[in-house]
């Protein structure tokens, strides 16, 4: 949820899939992200009731741990160009009204786009991560949707985009 993420999701959707530990969890927090050590307490809390908590900080390659994922929560920004690039199925909810205009957070793109995370309840979070965790089927539909988006000459468009209007 970005370097700090300013609407405190992480915690929020630690503790949503944490409840019923089915599948270990890998949590990446930014280095800006100023209550670490409280996420640091709340991952302990999990671990004490059987969750397989790995807790990451300020991680120099992120699509190492993206290659490792079978699917992610996310913000609206950046970040799902590159887990889209690296197919991997995501949740993803807006940290703030503006993320809500990205309009690349769709199904049509293989995101499960919940909306403002402020306004997502626990249940909805998960209900994506059961959802997502039990449905091979759905996890690969989602990843299809990914491969359809040729991400890699995205520069190349946007300058001939540029090139165009003048």
């Amino acid at each position: 949820f970005g370097g700090t993420d300013p609407a405190g999701l992480t915690l929020r959707v630690l503790d949503a899939v944490a409840a019923a530990p089915t599948v270990p969890i890998t949590v990446v927090a930014g280095l800006g992200l100023s209550p670490f050590a409280d996420l640091q307490q709340r991952c302990a809390y999990w671990r004490e009731r059987g969750a397989d908590i790995e807790l990451l900080r300020d991680v120099p390659l992120m699509s190492d741990v993206m290659a490792r994922a079978d699917l992610a929560f996310s913000s609206a920004g950046r970040t799902l160009y590159e887990l889209a690039h690296m197919d991997v199925p995501t949740v993803v909810l807006a940290q703030n009204a503006l993320e809500l205009e990205h309009r690349f957070a769709s199904a049509e793109n293989g995101f499960l786009f919940l909306g403002l995370g402020l306004d997502v309840t626990e249940a909805a979070i998960r209900g994506a991560f059961d959802a997502l965790v039990a449905s091979p089927a759905l996890r690969a539909s989602l990843r299809d949707r990914m491969l359809d988006r040729d991400l890699r000459l995205g520069r190349d468009r946007v300058v001939r985009a540029i090139v165009e209007l003048t």
